[in-house]
């Protein structure tokens, strides 16, 4: 099926990460870049056996840019003028405390849909009952991602 490799690859970093609920997957040509709920400090770097990803919490000021990215788009300036390269994919879902669900892959030769990542991989999930709704709320994304901006401008200059 198309896409279970990068379900695979997405379910497994989230397990790999459990104190980063990662929302949002951005591949590009050399890496892949995953955003988080979590409030953090901390960017994650690491390898698998797809290879490298960053994970990059939501208040990071880097993280706007990437969910600004769109397919094809060259990947914005991470610092010291790295280029990931152009994006090739775009991936979305909402995690759960043990799953990945409504999971949405977006493509230039395509889009897929899995409702539930372990009902895919796991035999004998079922996926009735399960689910837990925890959408994201660009609204207050935005708000958060913003005051958390501003708390860092103000920590620069001096001022609490």
């Amino acid at each position: 099926m198309k896409f279970k490799s990068d379900l695979k690859m997405d379910f497994e970093t989230y397990k790999k990460h459990p104190d980063t609920p990662i929302f949002h997957r951005i591949r590009f040509d050399s890496t892949n870049v995953y955003l988080t709920k979590s409030k953090s400090d901390d960017l994650i770097t690491s390898k698998n056996k797809y290879g490298n990803y960053r994970v990059f919490p939501w208040n990071d000021l880097r993280a706007k840019d990437f969910l600004r990215a769109e397919l094809d788009d060259e990947s914005p300036n991470i610092g010291s003028h790295i280029s990931l390269g152009a994006v090739s994919l775009i991936g979305r879902y909402n995690p759960t405390a043990d799953d990945l669900t409504d999971i949405q892959y977006d493509t230039p030769s395509g889009k897929g849909f899995f409702k539930s990542a372990r009902h895919e991989l796991e035999d004998g999930f079922g996926i009735e009952g399960s689910i837990k709704k925890q959408k994201i709320n660009s609204y207050e994304f935005m708000r958060l991602f913003l005051q958390a901006h501003r708390e860092k401008q103000s920590m620069e200059k001096g001022v609490i």
